[in-house]
């Protein structure tokens, strides 16, 4: 592995272990603390929302000033976050916690995702982002277990202090990653080029809304499962089991999803990428036992997968380098502020109607999109004859 991918994927790994360990049993803990659905959609959504629309102006400060002092300064935020949820004792703390981890995050994550894009190979961006993701996959795989064995063993408090512990040491590799700085001035001249061109990109409000699509619906699931799993007298384990399992089918279809996103056509990949997603949802559901829970929500998340990532890989290919920062704040960005919303819509809807009821009615977005996709002609075109911009550096404005 070259040595630039091997720096950024070790502060994957660490950054999202110890995220993962902090918050994949989040939504449970805030129900043991007594929060409602509604309230617990709300905690969710609040932070995502804001900062979901935050990264769009932090993408040009990050294409502007380059990528590693704001890579430094997001990863700050998440051992804080970890340490403040042992004292946090209330809807209002856990609402702005949330808030504050969210916007450390929308600053790690452009950060990141930009400088990830600029040292892609050209022409091996669905290789080199399955490579990526094995790495996150495996991490957020170990963190539910884990997660589950130190909440039942030692707590939910020293849960929280690994977590931060874990998060923490990104830091230190963030501090010695090569920076990608175009040294562009920031002026309002130059942010209004730079969006100019991102929305002339053909082919960008597809890519767009299929990747808001996934995270729209992903979020009910990611949110609410794991709450009625426990209602359902299902343990902390067996349903970090859940979680893990997911995460790992997941690990495991990457390098041939990568290279497929970068040989074959799109449209071949998502039609049945979609149809996985609906797919898993009536699974989990249809027996009502831990077996088509565990089989439905692998299935799932394998179908989320195949729906979401060959959206990245397009994206890496038609954004040039110089709008990286500005194209994945934009896209990322608001699609995090639409996967807030469906977390407010999820609480109303969860307390109304119940979450089996909204589970399943969300679960027929994908079936939709998939139906849809089949009378598409834009993505026939296989993987870098779509686009060739990656790499290509656009004429901005320098002041």
């Amino acid at each position: 592995m070259r040595d630039d991918l091997l720096k950024a994927n070790t502060v994957l790994f660490l950054t999202t272990l110890g995220y993962g360990i902090t918050t994949a049993l989040f939504s449970v803990y805030l129900a043991n603390r007594g929060i409602s659905l509604a309230g617990i959609g709300l905690v969710f959504a609040v932070g995502a929302i804001i900062a979901g629309l935050l990264r769009v102006p932090i993408g040009i400060i990050v294409d502007c000033f380059g990528r590693k002092k704001f890579l430094v300064l997001g990863a700050i935020g998440y051992p804080l976050f970890a340490i403040g949820l042992i004292y946090a004792n209330s809807i209002g703390h856990f609402v702005a916690l949330n808030l504050f981890v969210q916007f450390f995050g929308a600053i790690f994550w452009t950060a990141f995702s930009a400088h990830f894009f600029d040292i892609m190979a050209k022409g091996k961006e669905g290789t080199d982002i399955a490579g990526r993701n094995v790495i996150s996959y495996s991490a957020s795989a170990i963190a539910p277990v884990l997660a589950g064995i130190l909440a039942t063993k030692l707590g939910f408090g020293n849960l929280f202090v690994v977590g931060a512990a874990i998060a923490a040491s990104a830091i230190f590799i963030s501090l010695t990653v090569k920076d990608f700085n175009h040294r562009q001035q920031l002026c309002y001249t130059a942010v209004r080029q730079e969006y100019n061109c991102i929305f002339k990109i053909k082919g960008l409000a597809l890519i767009a809304a299929l990747i808001f699509s996934v995270d729209f619906t992903y979020a009910f699931w990611g949110i609410f499962m794991p709450v009625w799993l426990l209602q359902q007298g299902i343990s902390l384990e067996a349903i970090g089991i859940i979680l893990s399992a997911t995460l790992i089918a997941g690990a495991l279809i990457q390098i041939p999803l990568g290279k497929a996103i970068d040989k074959l056509p799109v449209k071949s990949i998502l039609v049945p990428g979609f149809f996985l997603f609906w797919l898993g949802g009536m699974i989990f559901f249809s027996l009502k036992n831990y077996f088509s829970y565990l089989v439905g929500r692998v299935v799932l998340g394998m179908g989320s997968d195949v729906s979401y990532w060959p959206g990245v890989g397009m994206l890496a290919k038609l954004t040039p380098k110089t709008e990286h920062g500005g194209a994945v704040a934009l896209i990322f960005g608001l699609s995090t502020a639409l996967s807030g919303v469906g977390a407010l819509i999820g609480g109303i809807l969860t307390v109304k109607f119940g979450i089996p009821k909204v589970l399943w009615a969300v679960g027929f977005i994908p079936l939709v999109i998939s139906i849809m996709l089949l009378w598409s002609d834009t993505l026939k075109k296989k993987g870098t004859q779509f686009h060739k911009m990656h790499h290509h550096v656009a004429r901005v404005p320098r002041h």
